[in-house]
């Protein structure tokens, strides 16, 4: 796994889903500095000891984004709040909601 690998996957989006998933990117290597970047499933991913903790993905008409909250509790990880995965919906520049998969998923970092 490697950053390239991302670098890669952001390079081929369009304007704001890049910069947009670039921050995102960037919000979750403070959170978690030590997160080894790569692909998993053709979108981008971090792990922790090999096992991912989050992961993002754009498509035609949305940006989804995906947290695996209890690996991260046990790597005090504690920036991140909800469990699951989220739709994030907006023009890049200004989020205007975050759709949760589920009744109990969430997203705890927003960028915008």
């Amino acid at each position: 796994m490697s950053s390239a690998e991302i670098d890669e996957y952001l390079a081929d989006l369009e304007e704001p889903k890049r910069s947009t998933l670039q921050r995102l990117r960037q919000t979750i290597l403070e959170v978690v500095p030590e997160a080894e970047e790569g692909i998993s499933y053709r979108h981008p991913a971090f792990r922790l000891e090999g096992k991912v903790i989050a992961g993002f993905g754009a498509f035609k008409n949305h940006l989804s984004y995906l947290l695996l909250p209890a690996t991260l509790s046990a790597h005090g990880a504690a920036a991140f709040v909800g469990d699951g995965s989220a739709t994030l919906h907006g023009d890049g520049d200004r989020l205007s909601r975050i759709t949760p998969a589920g009744p109990k998923a969430g997203c705890g970092v927003i960028v915008g």
